[in-house]
């Protein structure tokens, strides 16, 4: 693991020299910079110490200093973790030291020191001066910073402030393995801040590994394109290596189809293939600038508010941004998600980004917002919800959501997200949130409580204590029916949705009810929910259908439920119900969901298949000739047979496998137990 400190402050206060001073290296390396004399670009060096071997390595990024480049600069922090903040002394603190400064404490960088540069243009008393003024600044930015004063043209102060910036790495990588070692298992994630062919190998891009391992042989994407590609070699600070850490700046020579300089630039990621799920729309929990000090000033710009029915209402915040996310610029419209007052502090927002392109996001990532005309700094954007989903969840649902994420770890994150989700979360959607290898994802979920089932033909992680309460609910409620209703077939599965709560419908109560059928507590009849050991009290009407309807279920030629229908001059859907709820009182049995026959009818076919069979004649056209009730309706008999285990085909005839599993059907008596939609 390696260090890289960012080098920030106003323009002309002598960042490149300092830099220079302290590495060797010209950071400034565009023929441009050095005409003007300013940084425009972000330049990087790499600190070459005396006996590094025992030393993290440590790397600087020069970032330019004038307004006009806030862009470049805010590309060229990523992945920086402390801050050499340099700050002239003929000059003093300047419109971008304070900028610079905010948007670094809105990154979370926390480790500090300053560098009061060109201390051999003032006497001592000017110094002292200047340096109380600049402490007194930096307690009103709450930076907890040393101030150095050196001199770059002289070298007065260098070794002082190189003993400092060791410490301050150390202390600082101490912090960030702490963070990443919270979070194991994380895929590889690299942001690209530039791209370049060099003769020979072809493309290269230059960025910093902000999580992972990337490996030479290593197959990647290109996101947010999609490309794959695979990494042909790998440098850092001009040291070819197999293998480099999160944390490092490499460069990486990328190989495939359609890779080139036209196609990976600025902006992009290198991310491992389950992390490519680029998205347009993300809830992102806003601090807007100048509130980590207290100082926030309100402005009242044109904006919009995502309400309740998704709809557009004014708030006080622009309705479009530049939003600085990674390397990439991009513009975006925001939404305010409405929370109520007391819930939260006015600094600390939640918001939708609309962006203009798709981009790579995990959760915890930092974007910086300014001003559409890019004049101002508005705040930091964290990636709290980078699903492109809320599973339909809308105002106080959507909000209640937002603010229980525990982002603490995965695991947390996902059980406080599967609490609410009315439709659980695919693992790879996990996975890709957090930035997480399948592996690490999997044994994530599990130690979150979650339960992989299937649904729809694909995998979906519920909230196994979640799906608990909703089949001891639905039983409960089927149960409670059952008493309420004791002539009734079973409760409408529309009306037992409705007693859950919303948030329970859809995919909990679907996988609920599909549970408890598998296990035998519910029975389902097209869309009535019952209990297996349930018997409908026969009503005055259920005697005068089974007088109507018995002798015709006991003729040879059964009619189908459509026949009966048109025959009794009854809805079919009236007939479906009766007719199985005489199934259930014990008078008849469903042989197929189009069919219908009389307990003693089916008892008396299945003693002649049995008969049949021990002769070794069973076979569906003699079973048919003898028992007299046609060869349609015969193979409809057998093929039942075979579904209860009574009998078992073997080629063109049939055995006897279980003489007792017609009466063991009949006891229960069940009709068809139909698809849930």
């Amino acid at each position: 693991m390696s260090l890289i400190i960012a080098v920030a402050g106003h323009i002309d206060h002598g960042k490149t020299a300092l830099v220079r001073a302290l590495t060797g290296i010209e950071t400034d390396r565009l023929p441009e910079e050095r005409r003007r004399g300013i940084s425009i670009e972000a330049g990087f060096a790499h600190w070459r110490r005396a006996h590094a071997s025992d030393l993290p390595p440590i790397s600087f990024v020069d970032v330019p200093g004038h307004e006009r480049y806030i862009s470049n600069m805010v590309a060229g922090i990523q992945g920086a973790r402390a801050a050499l903040l340099v700050i002239a002394c003929d000059d003093g603190v300047m419109p971008q030291t304070c900028e610079h400064a905010e948007i670094l404490r809105l990154m979370g960088i926390r480790q500090w020191v300053v560098a009061l540069t060109k201390s051999d243009r003032i006497d001592s008393d000017q110094l002292s001066e200047r340096t109380a003024s600049i402490q007194e600044w930096l307690q009103s930015e709450a930076i907890e910073a040393e101030v150095i004063p050196v001199s770059a043209h002289t070298g007065e102060g260098i070794a002082e402030l190189a003993s400092r910036i060791q410490l301050l790495a150390e202390v600082s990588l101490g912090e960030y393995r702490e963070i990443a070692d919270q979070v194991p298992g994380e895929a590889t994630r690299l942001c690209v801040d530039r791209s370049f062919i060099a003769a020979g190998d072809g493309l290269v891009v230059t960025g910093v590994l902000v999580s992972g391992v990337l490996r030479v042989g290593d197959a990647v994407r290109v996101s947010p394109a999609g490309l794959a590609a695979r990494v042909r070699g790998l440098q850092r600070a001009g040291q070819s290596l197999l293998e480099v850490q999160y944390g490092s700046r490499c460069a990486v020579n990328l190989a495939g189809q359609g890779i080139d300089r036209q196609s990976v630039g600025r902006g992009d990621w290198i991310v491992s293939s389950e992390l490519h799920r680029p998205i347009c729309i993300i809830d992102v929990q806003m601090i807007e600038a100048g509130s980590l000090d207290g100082r926030r000033v309100r402005c009242a710009w044109e904006h919009t508010s995502l309400g309740r029915s998704g709809a557009d209402h004014p708030t006080r915040r622009p309705a479009e941004v530049q939003v600085h996310a990674g390397t990439a610029r991009l513009s975006a419209r925001i939404a305010a998600i409405p929370v109520p007052a007391a819930a939260e502090r006015p600094d600390h927002t939640w918001i939708r980004l609309r962006l203009a392109r798709p981009v790579s996001a995990v959760v915890g990532d930092r974007w910086i917002l300014r001003s559409s005309d890019g004049t101002r700094t508005l705040g930091m954007a964290e990636v709290v919800w980078p699903v492109d989903a809320t599973d339909g969840l809308r105002g106080a649902a959507h909000v209640t959501l937002l603010q229980g994420l525990n982002r603490t770890h995965p695991g947390a994150w996902l059980s406080s997200a599967l609490a609410r989700l009315p439709g659980g979360m695919a693992p790879a959607r996990f996975a890709a949130a957090w930035g997480l290898t399948l592996d690490a994802a999997t044994a994530c979920w599990k130690s979150a409580g979650a339960v992989l089932l299937q649904y729809d033909g694909r995998g979906v992680l519920f909230d196994q204590n979640r799906l608990d309460d909703v089949r001891v609910r639905l039983g409960g409620a089927v149960h409670a029916w059952h008493q309420q209703h004791p002539e009734s077939l079973g409760i409408d599965w529309a009306e037992l949705m409705g007693k859950l709560d919303r948030l329970d419908t859809r995919r909990y109560a679907s996988i609920a009810l599909s549970s408890l059928q598998a296990a035998g507590e519910l029975m389902r009849h097209g869309d009535r929910i019952f209990r297996p050991d349930h018997v409908p009290a026969p009503s005055a009407e259920d005697e005068i259908f089974r007088l109507r309807v018995l002798p015709l279920l006991t003729e040879r030629r059964s009619r189908s439920v459509h026949e009966l229908a048109d025959m009794l001059a009854m809805p079919l859907g009236k007939v479906r119900l009766a007719l199985d709820r005489l199934a259930l009182q014990g008078y008849a049995v469903s042989i197929t969901p189009q069919r219908y026959l009389a307990i003693a009818q089916i008892e008396a076919l299945a003693a002649a298949a049995v008969s049949m069979a021990e002769s070794g004649d069973l076979r569906a056209g003699d079973f048919s000739r003898a028992t007299g009730i046609g060869r349609n309706l015969g193979i409809d008999v057998l093929e039942f047979f075979d579904r209860i285990r009574l009998t078992r085909r073997l080629r063109d005839r049939r055995i006897v496998i279980d003489n007792e599993a017609l009466q063991r059907v009949l006891r229960v008596a069940p009709g068809p137990v139909t698809e849930m939609a």
